[in-house]
């Protein structure tokens, strides 16, 4: 093909087919469908009008382009995997939460409240429209309709055949203190909205309490004799409404003075079984032994027999009472005003109290038991029987002395250096622990100047003791290290 005209024609076509053989699929453009469209008002002998025949698609000639590339369709997305849906609880379950909730506050002096279904309505479609995994958060302020302060909760519990309103119930007022109990028994909510739901073995609630309204009730101020805490009591037509004050609200209330009161909700009166002594625990937490005429003031209230005692160690003045609750103990050790308040009880030896440890030096076989009261007492065989026999840890540190010197050395950690000589009053404190008696003190040695007959003793401490021939025989005659001179300091 010699003529240049037609050699640039030729390759503007080879061009062109190799660019659309490059273009993805999505661009090269198909020729619509024909159409067919009658005459509104054909005559006899008028023939439709028919769109041409489209032109078909150039099937793609790969071996034009030895370079063509070909766009490769997205492929369609994985399915994430499948959550578990989120389910409503029932009415009845609804009611449940009501009804517990209530039961709560009434036992700890607070009124009852009343359900409202606005609230309700809106913490539940809340929770059903969590983004993620539904979690144990408190519905927020702005999800909740406006207008009224509110105490939000939230919590969940889990059960392998299946969690109950009784159970989640129980875990939001399990710990006093908590910020869910606390909001829970708060006497200033007048009602409350409730939305809970299931997913899986998982078991979800959010309580929304809303604050009443300021309502001036006939007010009255009241506390025991033998607890320092001070309480308001509002007569409101629901009933009783209690209050723990804080300093500010007594200052607030122009600084009342409390009347005594027989009984104020919230206090547990309890026996020690099989002891007759009668025992009452203010809202507050002080402990009170009970008089005759005290328990009347309260009505003859049928005590909680529960068994417990008081008990302590022998080497130690501590005082504990102990309550033989399920699933745990419940311990304290008593203050010297605590005792008064108790009566002066007197306790039991006792041969283990919760929170002593006990532990062993390295190399020995004595056991040390340190309470919970800080009191450290190495104990005898007997007491190491009264306690269970438990299994002492091994500490670090450890006490020696050689064989040939009276000198008692402690080393916090054995396995480094640091051994120090302790004096008759430290030993003592730490329950005067048998040193391990040995030829050596841990990083000590024995030498002697090669043109001398002295035997020295390199001890930890750094000090070089000159050693009679009496003392080298009882610390069994071991071999000196010869030395031209002193050896240097912090040699070991």
């Amino acid at each position: 093909m010699n003529n240049p005209i037609a050699r640039q024609l030729s390759a503007g076509l080879v061009l062109m087919m190799a660019a659309m053989l490059s273009l993805p699929t999505a661009a090269v453009a198909t020729v619509p469908e024909p159409s067919f469209t009658p005459s509104a008002s054909p005559a006899a002998t008028a023939a439709p009008s028919v769109s041409p025949e489209p032109a078909p698609e150039p099937e793609p000639n790969v071996a034009l382009s030895a370079t063509a590339t070909t766009t490769p369709e997205p492929s369609s997305p994985l399915p994430g995997p499948a959550l578990e849906a989120l389910e409503p609880v029932s009415a009845q379950e609804i009611n449940g939460f009501f009804t517990l909730l209530n039961e709560y506050r009434q036992s700890q002096g607070a009124p009852a409240v009343t359900l409202d279904p606005t609230v309700s309505a809106a913490a539940q479609q809340w929770a059903l429209a969590q983004l993620d995994f539904p979690s144990a958060t408190p519905v927020p302020e702005d999800a909740l309709p406006a207008g009224a302060a509110y105490g939000r909760i939230a919590e969940t519990t889990y059960s392998p055949t299946g969690p109950t309103v009784q159970q989640l119930h129980a875990k939001l007022v399990s710990t006093y203190g908590s910020a869910n109990a606390v909001t829970m028994r708060d006497p200033k909510y007048g009602q409350v909205g409730i939305a809970a739901l299931r997913t899986g073995l998982n078991l979800y609630v959010y309580e929304v309490l809303v604050e009443k309204s300021a309502t001036a009730y006939p007010t009255d101020y009241v506390n025991y004799s033998w607890s320092p805490a001070i309480y308001s009591v509002s007569y409101a037509p629901s009933g009783m409404i209690w209050k723990k004050l804080s300093y500010a609200d007594w200052e607030a209330a122009g600084f009342p003075r409390p009347r005594l009161a027989g009984w104020i909700a919230g206090t547990r009166v309890f026996t020690f079984a099989p002891a007759p002594e009668i025992y009452a625990t203010s809202p507050d937490g002080v402990t009170h032994l009970l008089t005759f005429r005290e328990w009347q003031e309260m009505g003859f209230r049928q005590p909680e027999r529960t068994a417990g005692s008081f008990v302590r160690y022998p080497w130690s003045s501590s005082i504990y009472s102990v309550e033989f609750a399920s699933p745990a103990w419940l311990w304290k050790r008593l203050s010297y005003a605590d005792w008064l308040q108790l009566g002066q009880p007197a306790a039991r030896i006792a041969g283990f109290i919760q929170g002593t440890s006990y532990n062993q030096h390295q190399y020995s076989s004595e056991v040390f038991a340190r309470g919970e009261d800080g009191v450290l007492h190495k104990l005898t065989f007997d007491e190491w029987s009264a306690a269970g026999r438990p299994a002492p840890s091994r500490l670090v540190s450890g006490y020696f002395k050689t064989s040939w010197m009276g000198t008692v050395y402690y080393n916090a950690n054995v396995k480094v250096e640091g051994s120090r000589p302790v004096n008759y009053a430290e030993w003592s404190a730490a329950q005067l622990p048998t040193p391990v008696v040995d030829e050596y003190v841990p990083f000590s040695f024995y030498w002697k100047p090669v043109n001398s007959g002295n035997i020295y003793y390199r001890a930890p401490d750094g000090r070089d003791i000159l050693m009679s021939y009496q003392q080298w025989q009882q610390a069994g005659a071991p071999w000196p290290r010869p030395y031209t001179a002193a050896p240097p300091a912090g040699e070991r």
